[in-house]
């Protein structure tokens, strides 16, 4: 039980990034709440996108595809689907919606688990060939193992959404959510997400699954 309480209030710490750090240089003036509320209201959609393959549905092997050890070619039909060649275009499209310290979190945590010490193989890696003296891509490869480990459901509330902080490149805000756990019990909670303004448009700058809440008895 400690555990469990332990992770809820860990894991969302863990997962915010230091793009606020470097705000305090900007001198623009803060971004507008419309801007804000549609920034969340187009990225968590996504994010849950995101969010499935790496803490719920997996990603699929081809059935009969290449094997190399412990690891399976990425099915075909499903790269073509997402628009997926390799590690990197995979990580591309995760930063489409996260921070670049998001970004890092949710490798460290579903793919890389460069956290635990090189004990359990990355979830991805490329599948490369020596020719000529030189690495060449061959394809996208999936650990055998799947899944680390499977997060609590999200539904959030995108009409709840209350900004408590912002400026120029970070906000953050609160908004409603329905979390359930893999037993089906289900909890109203309130959730505070950050995001942060970059080049290219506004990111998450925290990961939007949850884990590990104090289900009811």
């Amino acid at each position: 039980m400690k555990k469990r309480l332990f992770l809820w209030f860990l894991i969302p710490a863990l997962l915010l990034c230091g793009c606020r750090a470097t705000d305090g240089l900007r001198t623009e003036p803060p971004a507008a709440d419309e801007e804000i509320l549609a920034a969340v209201r187009d990225l968590l959609p996504r994010a849950e996108e995101i969010n499935r393959l790496f803490f719920f549905d997996g990603i699929p092997a081809e059935e009969g595809g290449l094997v190399d050890g412990a690891y399976t070619e990425v099915s075909r039909a499903f790269l073509a689907e997402w628009g997926f060649v390799d590690l990197a275009s995979v990580r591309a499209r995760v930063r489409a919606v996260y921070s670049e310290g998001a970004t890092r979190d949710l490798f460290e945590l579903a793919v890389d688990f460069s956290t635990e010490g090189g004990v359990r193989p990355a979830y991805l890696r490329d599948l490369t060939e020596k020719r000529d003296g030189r690495d060449v891509f061959v394809c996208l490869m999936v650990s055998d193992a799947g899944l680390h480990e499977t997060f609590d459901t999200v539904v959030y509330d995108l009409l709840s959404i209350t900004i408590l902080q912002k400026s120029a490149g970070t906000a953050r805000v609160s908004l409603s959510a329905v979390v359930t756990d893999a037993d089906g019990h289900s909890q109203q909670r309130t959730r505070t997400l950050g995001l942060c303004r970059e080049s290219d448009g506004w990111k998450l700058d925290t990961l939007s699954v949850m884990k590990y809440f104090e289900a009811p008895q």
